[in-house]
């Protein structure tokens, strides 16, 4: 939003030829409420200050607060205007030619160069040197009305009667300050907001991924495959060596037990021929 200021102050804020007591004997006002309160005063100012048929065609909303520090008095591209209480606990002069001030702003607004407020071109050609155009449309829009000759801080001089009267060709209707010629704003430059700080989201839970088992399927247990033994054909199968053995071994007993025998009974023989003194005998085909 571009900000426009109005900055009458006590030291430079002049009226000399304003008559209050006719002012509001032509508004049917009545007297000024004083500062018991200060938004009943504001509205008595409005009221006296500003004529109605243009209370009917610009809206502004007034409002008695704090300003920034060095005014008096703010106005706004929307509409709204602050007077402090400073200003509102001074004369009833400074009060309603404030007002009216402030009033030139919001028609410049309203009807004129709704960007920042400038006057119409024609006030701009005829007009005195000011330090600021927008603040000298707004002395002479306030002499016009209350015949104040208010002078701001920014301005050289107060709005000479000439330039006076050709703002009141202007405001005598409001139709035809809006139809002058309009002028283009010069680009302004207002920065972007900050970005707001970031909101922390808490994420939604992630589900873990579900493990798959396959599914068991029963198969017959694979075959025992072994390897042919690195024998002949003709070799005796896996596991018969031992009965080979054994049989193999089996006469060897046999021969002994015999022979054991044998001489047992050759040394019977002998000895029972030695017991009873028979003769030997030789066996057949001995020598």
């Amino acid at each position: 939003m571009v900000l426009l200021i109005a900055q009458p102050a006590g030291g430079r804020f002049q009226t000399g030829g304003f008559n209050l007591d006719e002012l509001t004997a032509l508004a049917g006002t009545g007297p000024d409420p004083g500062i018991g309160n200060l938004q009943t005063r504001l509205k008595w100012a409005v009221e006296t200050g500003v004529p109605p048929e243009w209370r009917e065609s610009v809206r502004v909303v007034w409002t008695v607060g704090n300003v920034s520090r060095g005014h008096l008095a703010l106005s706004y591209l929307d509409g709204r205007t602050i007077l402090s209480p400073r200003l509102m606990n001074r004369s009833a002069e400074e009060v309603v030619a404030t007002v009216a001030h402030e009033f030139g702003h919001q028609i410049a607004f309203a009807l004129v160069s709704p960007v920042i407020g400038m006057p119409p071109q024609g006030f701009m050609d005829i007009a005195p040197s000011y330090n600021d155009i927008r603040e000298g449309w707004a002395d002479c829009v306030a002499r016009v009305w209350t015949g104040s000759t208010l002078r701001t801080l920014s301005e050289s001089g107060p709005c000479s009667l000439e330039t006076a009267g050709y703002v009141a060709g202007l405001l005598h209707d409001p139709a035809t300050l809006g139809a002058t010629v309009r002028i283009d704003p010069p680009p302004i430059y207002v920065p972007a907001p900050p970005a707001p700080a970031p909101v922390p989201v808490a994420l939604p839970p992630v589900p873990e991924p579900a493990i798959i088992v396959p599914e068991l399927i029963p198969t017959a247990a694979p075959t025992r495959i072994s390897a042919a033994p690195a024998q002949p054909a003709e070799a005796a199968p896996r596991g018969s060596n031992g009965l080979a053995i054994v049989l193999a071994l089996t006469p060897l007993p046999l021969a002994l037990s015999a022979a054991v025998y044998l001489l047992v009974r050759k040394r019977n023989e002998t000895l029972l021929a030695w017991a009873t003194g028979a003769a030997r005998r030789k066996p057949p085909g001995s020598t």
